[in-house]
């Protein structure tokens, strides 16, 4: 089942080996390509703000730093999101909670439902 969005998606992590991970299951679903990985939140705002994407997949916490101020600037843009944790579910700020929340390690298809719903998410 493919996603075909052909889009281009930021992933903001704390791991490199958790954007490869992400690169080729997004690559299997059609996505045209990762525009841009973070792994410091600072990096990850400014890229947030200014990287030419479709829609994110925010890592909940980001060195210690929960990603949330991020998600706002990207909500602001007008663009789709999906939280990705660990961690099980966060305490999601009200004003974000219509996003999904991607449980990791995940698979390809719950990846795919997860970036469909954020799509759909108004």
């Amino acid at each position: 089942m493919d996603l075909n969005l052909r889009c281009a998606m930021i992933w903001l992590c704390l791991r490199w080996f958790n954007a490869l991970r992400l690169d080729r299951a997004a690559r299997a679903r059609q996505c045209r390509e990762i525009a841009a990985t973070a792994w410091r939140f600072g990096d990850a705002l400014g890229k947030a703000r200014d990287a030419a994407i479709d829609l994110a997949i925010l890592d909940v916490n980001l060195d210690g730093v929960h990603t949330f101020p991020v998600a706002r600037a990207i909500q602001r843009r007008g663009l789709p999101f999906v939280f990705a944790t660990g961690y099980g579910e966060p305490s999601v700020p009200p004003e974000l909670r219509a996003m999904p929340v991607l449980q990791k390690p995940f698979r390809t298809d719950e990846l795919a439902q997860a970036l469909r719903c954020a799509l759909a998410s108004p």
